[in-house]
This record gives C-alpha cells, structure tokens and sequence, in this order.
C-alpha cells in the first residue's frame, strides 16, 4: 500500500484503518498478482515464484482480518470499524492435494517413532547449552 502509494504513512504501522476501509478492488486484486508473480530469492543467484498455496495463506490471512474488523470489533462509539469488507469480492483457489500427496509432503514435518521424546530431552537438557553465549 506504501509502495503503490495507496498509503502515504513512511511506515506500516501508520496506515489508519480508514486506507484499508476504502481500499478498492483492483488495488486488492493488484496485490494479489503481485504476490503471484514477484521472484522469492532463494539465494543470490537464484529465485522463484511463490507457490500458491504461500499466496493463498497471505490472502487468508487478509480475509480473517478483514473480517475481525467488520464482524467482531468496535469503535469507541459500539460502531464495527468497518462496514465494507473487500476481501469478500476475493477468491481463493485452493490447491488440491491427495491424501497421499499430503501425506508424503507432511511425513519430514512430523515425529515418528519416539522422536518427539527425544526432543522433549533436549529442549529440557541441552537446548540451553547449545545457545551462543
């Protein structure tokens, strides 16, 4: 919003929440694309494009906040901050997954066997030490 110059704050922490009540949908849409099609630096030489199920999390996250300050909070007055809520006009596609795929894709993220004991351990025992001092 910064950067397109849709919010004249230095800074994200300045923008009012009256920039994100009028922010129009070709500028929420805007922003989507360029979630989509920016390159993502995986090192100095190389970058890719960000996968969609990384776009959808971002996007969720706008909806669910755009939510909370529609639905569930209020002003000084008992008014919700906003009335209009342009994250209902976006659409998530979400990636469709098998269960075996997610299974396979999740299987390095988890504990098997008793690994989460093991961790348990070292978080209590030595996790301390490996600290830098």
């Amino acid at each position: 919003m910064i950067a397109e110059g849709i919010a004249e704050q230095e800074h994200i922490k300045g923008i009012p929440l009256s920039v994100l009540e009028k922010l129009k949908l070709i500028e929420a849409q805007s922003f989507i694309k360029f979630l989509e099609r920016r390159n993502i630096p995986i090192n100095k030489k190389e970058t890719k494009k960000a996968e969609k199920v990384s776009v959808n999390r971002k996007i969720s996250a706008l909806c669910s906040l755009f939510k909370y300050l529609t639905t569930h909070t209020e002003n000084d007055d008992g008014e919700p901050y906003f009335y209009r809520n342009v994250m209902l006009k976006i659409e998530v596609n979400k990636v469709k997954e098998t269960l075996g795929a997610r299974a396979s894709r999740i299987s390095t993220k988890i504990f098997h066997n008793d690994e989460d004991a093991r961790f348990l351990e070292f978080v209590k025992y030595d996790y301390e030490k490996k600290l830098p001092d």
